[in-house]
Parts: C-alpha cells; sequence; structure tokens
C-alpha cells in the first residue's frame, strides 16, 4: 500500500510540475518579447530631493496588461502609470523600473476596485494631447473620460536643505465620440446636449434619479444609460 500511495503521489506531482512549467515559459517568452517591441529604457533614480504626493496612478506597482500601439497586448506585467509625465513604468524580469519607450495605446490595471482601463490616442484638448491617458469610465458610442492633471512645485526649507517637490492634481472630465473629445459642462442642466437626439430621455433620467454633476458615479449611471439606448 506504501508504494502504490507513494507511486500516485509522484504522479501528481509530476502531471502538477509539467502543467506549471508551459506558464512560467510562457510567462518568461511574454515577458522578453515585451522587452523588445516596448523598447524598454531604465527609469533614472529620482533627481535629489523630497518628495511630497506622488504623480503616479498607485505608488505601488500593478498587476496588469499594455497594449502597443496598433501592436500586441502584453499581460501578466507589473505596472504604473506616472500622469505627469504620461509614461508607463514596468519591471522587468530582474526587478529593475523600466519606462515603455514605445507608444501605448491601452494599459489594464487589476486594483483593489476592480479593473481600471485607461486609454491614449484621443484629440488635443486643454493642453492634452494623443500621449495623455484618460480613465475610461464607461464606453461606447459615447464614453466616460476621467483625466488626472499634476503639477508640482519644488521649494528649498532653508539654504542648503534638500529641495523639497510637491504633487498636487486635479480630476477633469470629457465626453469623446470615437478620439474626439468635449470637456463636460459645469452645469447638470447642460448635459443633455452633449446627446444629440436623445435629450429627452436624458433629461428625464437626470430628473427621475436627480443625478449630480459633480458624483462621478451619478455620470457613470448616466453614460451607461445613453450607451444602451438604440
Amino acid at each position: 500500500m506504501k508504494y502504490v500511495f507513494f507511486l500516485f503521489a509522484f504522479v501528481i506531482y509530476s502531471v502538477d510540475a509539467n502543467t506549471q512549467t508551459p506558464n512560467t515559459a510562457t510567462a518568461r517568452v511574454e515577458m522578453d518579447r515585451f522587452m523588445v517591441d516596448a523598447n524598454g529604457r531604465l527609469l533614472k533614480p529620482p533627481a535629489d530631493y523630497n518628495e511630497e504626493g506622488s504623480p503616479y496612478y498607485s505608488k505601488e506597482f500593478l498587476p496588469g496588461s499594455v497594449t502597443i500601439l496598433k501592436g500586441h497586448t502584453y499581460h501578466g506585467l507589473q505596472l504604473k502609470i506616472n500622469f505627469h509625465s504620461n509614461e508607463i513604468i514596468f519591471l522587468d524580469q530582474e526587478g529593475n523600473e523600466m519606462i515603455v519607450a514605445q507608444p501605448v495605446e491601452r494599459v489594464v490595471l487589476q486594483t483593489a476596485d476592480g479593473i481600471k482601463t485607461f486609454r491614449s490616442g484621443y484629440g488635443p484638448i486643454d493642453n492634452h494631447d494623443g500621449n495623455s491617458f484618460y480613465e475610461v469610465l464607461d464606453s461606447g458610442s459615447i464614453s466616460y473620460l476621467k483625466y488626472t492633471e499634476v503639477s508640482f512645485s519644488e521649494r528649498q526649507p532653508y539654504p542648503n536643505a534638500r529641495f523639497v517637490r510637491t504633487y498636487r492634481d486635479r480630476v477633469l472630465y470629457y465626453a469623446a465620440k470615437g478620439t474626439q473629445l468635449q470637456k463636460l459642462p459645469k452645469n447638470i442642466e447642460e448635459i443633455p446636449a452633449l446627446f444629440a437626439g436623445k435629450e429627452l430621455k436624458v433629461a428625464e433620467l437626470i430628473k427621475k434619479d436627480k443625478l449630480k454633476l459633480k458624483k462621478e458615479n451619478d455620470m457613470i449611471q448616466l453614460f451607461r444609460y445613453v450607451n444602451m439606448l438604440q
């Protein structure tokens, strides 16, 4: 009986090992290909200053995928998005922080709040260009986008001290038809005009559900409703 049990355990271990090996090999091939296609370059260490705040969507690396512009999608990456520089940072196989040097079309991150999708390639608006990344809150015939604008200031607390760089951000919202962007109006009463041919239904929804322009979830509800209309 002991021999039979040992043989059974060995078979199970062998099957499991054989199952895991291709996954590991596939991940390494994927990373090798991404390193070539992304043309990654090493992230320079920060300059001699202290930081307050952060230019990143998340200070920590998050699992996700990257789609190179008009190219392949690479999965199983560890990623950060720098909203100030519009750069995508990833960890290579040795744990080095690298910058994706090729234009990126889409980034998908797995966060504690669920899957988050970021896209570039939209038309210029408000000093943003085609390299700027927008979080896609809802998509369809007209998409609801969120842009995080990051700026910084520097100060030297006293002579010979290290400079302190302080990051600040503000959030802007846009409606997108294809790649064309339109900034959301400041008043909820002006929202129906964004949706040609559907103004009455949109106005009814706003009134019925008492939607607020400044509440992100309310606007997600509105855009989802509009994108479901025929």
